[in-house]
Formats: structure tokens, C-alpha cells, sequence
């Protein structure tokens, strides 16, 4: 690693051989970066409200069976 000066900021070369890279990913090298693709985010996050609606109905109805069921047995006591 080489450390220089240039006005007023230390930069840093570091050289990466592919051999010595012993952390967890792979090399990726000159890959170019994958981009986001928002249609897949808005895909994703219309999936994961789905998923919340669902939980949330399942959730309310059994609260909502319990509190009847409650209700049942306290009016035959």
C-alpha cells in the first residue's frame, strides 16, 4: 500500500492480487457494478406489503376469534 500527500489529504494506493484476497467474497476484478433496477424494488416492496396484509389480517381475525370466544364463555358462566 502506497500512502502520499496531496493537499491536505492522505490517499492510498492499494495493490490486490487475487491470490493473496483471503476475504469472504470473490474478486471481482474490472466486472462492471450491477445497477439497482427500481422496477425490481417497487416489485419487491409491493410483495412485502402483500405478505404484511396478509400477517396483519391473520393476526386481527385470531385476536378477534379469541375475544368472541372469550365473550361465549363468560356469558354460559
Amino acid at each position: 500500500m502506497d500512502c502520499y500527500r496531496v493537499g491536505g489529504k492522505v490517499k492510498a494506493k492499494v495493490k490486490i492480487n487475487k491470490e493473496e484476497v483471503s476475504f469472504g467474497h470473490e474478486y471481482k476484478g474490472s466486472e462492471e457494478p450491477r445497477r439497482i433496477n427500481l422496477n425490481d424494488l417497487l416489485k419487491r416492496s409491493k410483495e412485502e406489503k402483500a405478505k404484511m396484509k396478509k400477517t396483519n389480517v391473520l393476526v386481527f381475525s385470531a385476536v378477534l376469534c379469541s375475544a368472541a370466544l372469550v365473550v361465549v364463555i363468560i356469558s354460559f358462566l
